[in-house]
């Protein structure tokens, strides 16, 4: 676990999940104040609760970042298929 990149993981999953805290726990059965303290930077999270939600983060990330480019190529394959017709 890299401490250094806490902060971006936690701005990235912001960006992607309008609720963050509970699409982890939704993963990981933890409470939402654990959670909560991950993002809030607390320093007194244990470092094995710690790296397990923040494994949890990048793999949610990975997740919806796929599910993204998934759809852009859905997208791009019926924008292809709209010319086509013309």
């Amino acid at each position: 676990m890299n401490q250094e990149r806490i902060p971006f993981i936690i701005e990235t999953m912001y960006e992607l999940y309008g609720d963050p805290i509970k699409a982890v726990r939704a993963e990981t059965g933890s409470a939402r104040s654990t959670i909560s303290k991950f993002f809030n930077k607390n320093k007194t999270l244990r470092s094995i609760t710690k790296a397990s939600i923040y494994e949890t983060c990048v793999s949610l990330i990975e997740k919806k970042l796929k599910e993204r480019e998934a759809l852009d190529q859905r997208l791009d394959q019926l924008f292809e298929r709209l010319k086509g017709r013309k």
